[in-house]
């Protein structure tokens, strides 16, 4: 049986924030500082550290078998630095990596910046190697 050629396209990192609704969109799978999830009735203070859950962050240092899950010493990093656009604010990740004891989860822990305007549904976005991720939402107070 003969088939026809696919195109494909192959990038170093293309990277995809995962959402509480499962489809991309809306409240991002995110943890507070405190570890409780974020939403609405548990927003995340300014200055706070988040955790953000995502997925096509690329390659990590050390290197992590295909199927195995990740160290948590020494950290598996992502090799191309991620930053996050919160609220039009851009901020670069204290971490981004695969998460400890998972396997092929990302996590990127960013800084909410002061001056993000308190909302639910504040806009966010990550970025790696000038790709943007799909944008999710965090709420802020």
């Amino acid at each position: 049986m003969l088939t026809l050629p696919e195109t494909i396209t192959v990038a170093a990192a293309r990277p995809a924030i995962f959402s509480t609704n499962q489809q991309g969109t809306g409240q991002g799978a995110i943890l507070n500082q405190d570890s409780a999830p974020n939403s609405a009735a548990s927003a995340a203070a300014r200055g706070s550290v988040i955790q953000i859950y995502a997925t096509g962050l690329g390659p990590t240092n050390p290197v992590v078998p295909s199927g195995s899950a990740a160290p948590s010493s020494p950290p598996a990093v992502a090799t191309n630095a991620v930053t996050a656009t919160i609220g039009g604010v851009t901020v670069p990740a204290q971490f981004a990596g695969l998460a400890p004891g998972f396997v092929g989860l990302y996590q990127v822990n960013v800084e909410i910046p002061a001056g993000v305007t308190p909302d639910p549904e504040v806009p966010l976005i990550l970025l790696q190697s000038g790709v943007p991720s799909n944008t999710v939402t965090l709420a802020v107070r």
